[in-house]
């Protein structure tokens, strides 16, 4: 019973060409908008973590950040299927 994301935020994203990165609930929204499929996980992660960024990425959405900064997670369901 989460939110989802209204139609027309994505249809803006598209027509603008905007990069999106989905973290723990982002990336279940995406899946969910894009024909992935999500699902209650074997266990539930809550507290801080770190992103890094994968050798050689250049996206624009990571422009001005470091290769590595903290992140907060809260989640007990995962991606089970990649649209």
């Amino acid at each position: 019973g989460a939110p989802h994301v209204a139609q027309e935020v994505w249809d803006l994203i598209k027509d603008r060409s905007v990069p999106v990165l989905g973290i723990c609930y982002g990336m279940q929204e995406l899946a969910h908008v894009f024909g992935g499929k999500v699902a209650p996980g074997l266990k539930r992660e809550y507290g801080k973590a770190t992103v890094s960024r994968i050798p050689g990425c250049d996206s624009p959405l990571f422009a001005g950040l470091p290769e590595e900064f903290m992140m907060w997670m809260s989640h007990g369901d995962k991606l089970h299927e990649v649209p």
